[in-house]
């Protein structure tokens, strides 16, 4: 006869949480982007003959990897295994780090055009590597030269212009 105090296994059932409301969030931005933004706001040029050199073709390309994400997190978040714990989202994290991720996000959106894109680039970085407490030091050097090398990239490779800031 088995005893009635061994716990029951985890079971798999579709419910509703954080991870099923972001990748709604989500799927509906990138839907939003993916059939509004790109169409009606980026331009293309009627002289472009292949698609692949199309200012259209990342941002169309990063908009379907955020929708079949968003897609993937919505089915996850529905089957994930039901425990005994109820989820936090704000579960045992600093509010000093949520805000440290706050100014991050205003720094790069807002100082974009202000700094330019290789100083707002580099100081959200690092401020992000500071609020996810990144320890090694070796690791602040890649946040500097991971934004620098991205803005070469955009810039001498891919001859697209990127703000050098208005206060410089």
């Amino acid at each position: 006869m088995e005893s009635l105090s061994m716990t029951q296994p985890k079971s798999r059932s579709l419910h509703f949480n954080v991870d099923v409301l972001l990748g709604m969030v989500f799927l509906v931005a990138s839907a939003v982007f993916l059939w509004e933004l790109v169409p009606n706001y980026i331009e293309q040029p009627g002289y472009m003959q292949h698609p692949l050199l199309s200012p259209r073709f990342l941002p169309e390309v990063m908009g379907w990897i955020v929708l079949v994400l968003s897609l993937g997190l919505i089915l996850s978040g529905l089957t994930r295994q039901v425990g005994n714990s109820q989820e936090r989202l704000l579960k045992d994290v600093p509010f000093a780090q949520y805000a440290s991720i706050f100014v991050a996000l205003v720094v790069y959106g807002f100082g974009f055009q202000w700094l330019g894109a290789m100083v707002s680039g580099v100081a959200a970085t690092l401020l992000l590597f500071a609020a996810l407490k990144v320890r090694h030091p070796l690791l602040y050097v890649f946040a500097v030269l991971f934004p620098l090398a991205v803005c070469w990239a955009f810039i001498s490779g891919l001859n697209v212009p990127l703000p050098s800031g208005d206060l410089w």
